[in-house]
């Protein structure tokens, strides 16, 4: 049964497996910054973090798989016109909302971050 997103405060940091997705595009000067302190504050080691160009789609929804709570800081696009259309952008292309709500990306054990 999911975690109710009310509840995740109220985990402990240690019952939870926390990832990142940082910069994947190497051109957002903060974005190194911020993955390195969620990283350090959720002791995130390096193989749950996707740093640069290690950003695509594949291992996204890879790493996507083994955790629970997933941040992600880079590029992204919203479209309040169409929001299952609003996208991650990363190194080989993007996935759209509309993708992770799908069936075949069903992540109920997985909270996504921006």
């Amino acid at each position: 049964m999911p975690v109710e997103w009310a509840n995740v405060e109220a985990l402990s940091t240690t019952s939870l497996q926390y990832g990142t997705v940082e910069d994947a595009d190497n051109n957002l000067a903060c974005a190194a910054y911020e993955g390195e302190q969620i990283a350090n504050l959720y002791n995130i080691p390096l193989e749950k973090r996707l740093i640069g160009n290690q950003a695509t789609c594949n291992n996204y929804r890879q790493l996507a798989k083994q955790v629970q709570v997933l941040h992600s800081c880079h590029h992204a696009q919203s479209r309040l016109d169409n929001p299952l259309e609003s996208q991650l952008k990363l190194v080989d292309g993007s996935i759209t909302l509309g993708q992770l709500m799908s069936p075949g990306w069903r992540l109920p054990q997985t909270y996504l971050t921006l």
